[in-house]
């Protein structure tokens, strides 16, 4: 019996036990009463089961019919919705997609992901958050693609370098008169304005002062970068943060100062990652876009927000 049921078939029984005759069926179905008898009588032998008694007058269900035609009806009624589905389906080539998007290039990358994929996703979702376990979430699917700096140290994933952005020093307006500037003095004049160690800058900065034997006195600490750079604003801290932040934060340039930082300074690559192979061309694709905002309208802003490091910003190219 396995198998042996079709669609078909079930339509023309269900039309048959609400006309309660083969004649009103094959007028419902357009078709001949010779066909919509072949039709139940192939499905009652295809079962095993008597469905319908033929009386003179009209046609009953038996048990076995009643039942068939209440499972029937639902049947068809989500075979019905399926085909809905498909029909607006069609054109994209995925229905779903989850995007998680690292906070600092969610005001840069956005619209830009919109663009990319809104012709080739039915349903996209984009969600930025500080919170994320960006590789975690793609291992367990919560998420499906993502945008972050820490993709280079993950194993058997599928990544796209975007850019690569270094530290820089953001200072409050005309607090220095030249870009030779002492860290130890510095530090010694003003507070540092820092995000947590449990951020990925936060852990560069640390490096980095570790390295350069930069002792900070005081400091002001912060989970957000814009934060950071509203204390820099203010004229209340200095800071190390990254290009990127910069646009983020969206200030303007009188507003602070920015300067390269001497030395070893560290860097963090930002990449689009995702589960190898599950999405075609997809995150290259998408890969590709951002790498042209990045290139574009990135460099661009940097220029007018802060000359000095425009050019340190390092746009990749698979």
């Amino acid at each position: 019996m396995a198998g042996s049921l079709e669609s078909r078939a079930l339509e023309v029984f269900v039309a048959v036990s609400d006309a309660a005759s083969m004649t009103g069926a094959a007028r419902i179905l357009g078709v001949s009463q010779a066909a919509v008898s072949q039709q139940i009588a192939r499905l009652e032998q295809s079962l095993g089961l008597r469905l319908i008694e033929r009386g003179p007058r009209e046609l009953r269900l038996t048990p076995a019919g009643a039942h068939l035609r209440h499972l029937g009806k639902r049947v068809l009624a989500e075979l019905a919705q399926a085909e809905r589905a498909m029909t607006r389906f069609q054109g994209y080539s995925v229905p779903h997609l989850t995007v998680g998007l690292m906070e600092s290039m969610s005001e840069i990358l956005s619209t830009t992901i919109v663009t990319a994929l809104e012709t080739q996703v039915q349903h996209l979702e984009v969600r930025s958050s500080l919170n994320f376990r960006y590789h975690d979430s793609l291992l367990d699917e919560s998420l499906d693609v993502v945008v972050t700096p820490d993709a280079e140290e993950w194993a058997g994933l599928e990544v796209h370098r975007l850019a690569t952005e270094p530290l820089i020093l953001a200072l409050p307006k005309d607090h220095a008169t030249h870009e030779d500037i002492d860290l130890d003095s510095l530090a010694a004049t003003l507070p540092q304005a820092r995000l947590l160690s449990r951020r990925r800058i936060g852990r560069m900065v640390e490096q980095y002062l570790a390295r350069e034997a930069i002792v900070v006195p005081r400091a002001f600490d912060f989970d957000q970068t814009v934060m950071v750079l509203d204390a820099v604003r203010h004229g209340q801290a200095w800071a190390l943060v990254t290009p990127f932040v910069l646009v983020h934060a969206d200030l303007h340039g009188h507003e602070f100062d920015v300067f390269p930082l001497r030395g070893n300074v560290p860097s963090r690559t930002i990449a689009v990652a995702s589960k190898s192979g599950r999405f075609g061309d997809l995150p290259r694709g998408l890969a590709s876009a951002c790498r042209e905002t990045i290139d574009l309208t990135v460099r661009d802003h940097l220029t007018r927000i802060g000359p000095r490091v425009a050019s340190t910003v390092v746009v990749h190219h698979d």
